[in-house]
């Protein structure tokens, strides 16, 4: 996959650097081990499968940097994938105790290192007249009481870029060798964890992450959970909508609204009566939408959906729209299926999008993973125009979906979701109302992170019970009959000991904006996030490892390789 590619892997005697140069060597890649500690960049540079040699330097000083990018060139003629693994060695004090002249080496090895190293490759990149990819990651591995650095921590494995397949760009962000099918290919400098990865298509797989408890992460077998609730019953915080079961019409009387005519002579809804027969539109047809559509038209009612990819809606039995506009001009309900706020925004906010064709009486659900502030954003623009904006988290992934029997966690009007009954009803098994705009996305977003953290703190212990030397089946029955029971050890793990990863489900990539996501909500309700480092770091690893697409629970892989490449399975079961 990497063949005739050459990368240069810094901080590569051990841990994550060495895991980087394996798996780099593996694919084909050759590879040059650097490391202050020559013998143990000599010893990685052995073990490797493919071409390798070792040069022992020093990360922060330029002139080692210039020398091992000379040895890379002089060797293998040239230099494509640059992972800059700036990491501490040494019997450091605790951070109280730290020097400041141990406090210089750290931001010196940590910043200045990573700064020679980019610099460095770029011009190399420049001289080539190609490009390259580029990769950071950062660590002080035998700092003493380095937990008490948190907030460094949180950012500590940041990728700013990802090397994979080989694809490249050129430092001036034109094509360079090799471009992948789309923008935002793998081999891309991403910059920070704000944007990680690789975006996806309008309508492709996205957030259908943590899993209901009655659902499945990407196999419908899992029966451990706890039974689903009654059919679509309406659960609501004190003060908001509550004891309201769809399934058995035990509903308030709708609040009064008067009609007009609306577009093609239709009648809008208006306080005052229902829509008997609403015309449903789905906008976002992919991995989540197209499941969902699906579901609507077995359940007898017509869908007109629309996606970039042509033959989207036909695959899930709906009727194709010409555009955005010509959509919104037709529903009744509109419903939103797409991969993130910045995506939303353009086709709500985009000239001839939905804002611009939305009308009074009309109601717009975005079912998408998004930023609350952005959907609070929308529901006042929508409001202006008297479109009802539903934001509704979804929660069980693809396999509730085809089962309909997602969890909704919604935030809007009362009287929106009561409208929304028929629509909501064939693919939803339970619906949360949460409060006012933002209130389901951001339950969602609080819901994701919690799935996060279990996924990567189980990952993380599995590993050192596999290499403790525990039975991998019994420390799981230990952890389900204890308090550090959760999700992934009753749902995911019992399958992945076995060399089954439920493939299917949630990116790393999409996990990695999950936990972005959460961070970014903390920040603006004043909350510290104490505890986002441990996901931050484990999913930005397994990107950087070449995992981003695929599914969340191979960060356990991820972390295997960095601890000297360790499987919780047996290599024949997987």
């Amino acid at each position: 996959m990497l063949e005739g590619k050459v990368a240069v892997v810094t901080g590569a005697a051990g841990g994550i650097g060495a895991a980087s140069a394996r798996r780099l060597s593996s694919e084909g890649a050759s590879v040059v081990v650097v490391d202050l500690d020559q013998d143990g960049a000599e010893k990685v540079a052995a073990e490797l499968p493919g071409p390798a040699v070792a040069v022992g330097a020093d990360v922060s000083r330029e002139e080692d940097v210039e020398r091992y990018t000379r040895v890379a060139v002089e060797h293998f003629g040239r230099l494509d994938l640059h992972h800059l693994n700036a990491g501490i060695t040494g019997p450091f004090a605790e951070l109280p105790d730290l020097s400041v002249t141990e406090f210089d080496h750290v931001m010196g090895v940590n910043l200045r290192g990573p700064f020679l190293g980019v610099r460095a490759a770029f011009r190399r990149f420049q001289a080539q007249g190609g490009g390259g990819a580029i990769v950071i990651t950062a660590s002080i591995a035998s700092l003493r009481g380095s937990h008490d650095l948190l907030a460094y921590q949180t950012s500590k494995h940041g990728v700013l870029g990802l090397m994979r397949r080989g694809d490249v760009r050129r430092a001036d962000g034109r094509a360079g060798q090799r471009r992948g099918p789309r923008s935002g290919a793998d081999g891309v400098v991403h910059r920070g964890a704000g944007r990680v990865g690789r975006r996806q298509r309008h309508g492709s797989a996205r957030h259908d992450g943590s899993v209901a408890p009655h659902g499945n992460p990407g196999r419908d077998r899992v029966r451990r959970g706890l039974p689903a609730q009654c059919r679509c019953r309406v659960r609501a915080r004190r003060g908001g909508v509550g004891g309201r079961r769809f399934g058995d019409r035990q509903h308030g009387p709708p609040v009064g609204r008067r009609g007009r005519v609306g577009h093609h002579g239709r009648r809008s809804a208006r306080k005052g009566e229902r829509m008997s027969t609403p015309r449903i539109g789905v906008i976002g047809l992919g991995n989540m939408g197209g499941r969902i559509t699906r579901r609507i038209v077995e359940s007898g009612q017509p869908v007109t959906g629309y996606d970039p990819v042509p033959g989207r809606a036909e695959e899930a039995g709906a009727t194709a729209a010409a555009s955005v506009a010509e959509l919104t001009r037709a529903a009744d309900h509109l419903l939103l299926s797409l991969p993130d706020s910045t995506v939303i925004e353009k086709v709500v906010l985009g000239e001839d999008g939905v804002l611009a064709n939305s009308r009074d009486g009309q109601i717009v659900v975005d079912l998408s993973t998004a930023a609350p502030s952005s959907t609070v954003k929308l529901h006042e623009a929508f409001a202006a125009r008297g479109v009802e904006f539903v934001d509704a988290g979804i929660s069980g992934g693809a396999a509730a979906a085809d089962k309909g029997t997602l969890t909704l966690m919604v935030g809007g009007s009362a009287d929106a979701l009561t409208h929304l009954e028929k629509t909501l009803e064939p693919f939803s098994a339970t619906v949360f109302a949460m409060g006012g705009s933002g209130a389901g996305h951001t339950t969602k977003v609080l819901n994701n992170f919690l799935n996060a953290v279990s996924l990567a703190a189980t990952a993380e212990t599995l590993v050192a019970g596999k290499k403790a030397g525990l039975d991998m089946h019994r420390l799981l029955e230990v952890f389900n009959a204890s308090t550090g029971v959760n999700f992934a050890t009753l749902n995911r793990f019992p399958h992945i000991v076995d060399g089954d990863y439920l493939e299917g489900g949630l990116t790393s990539t999409l996990m990695m904006k999950d936990v972005v996501l959460y961070v970014n909500r903390l920040r603006e309700l004043g909350v510290p996030t104490l505890n986002s480092a441990g996901p931050m770091a484990s999913f930005a690893l397994a990107q950087s490892l070449g995992y981003a697409d695929q599914i969340s629970n191979r960060v356990v892989d991820a972390i295997g390789d960095a601890a000297g490449g360790v499987r919780l399975h047996d290599e024949e079961a997987r």
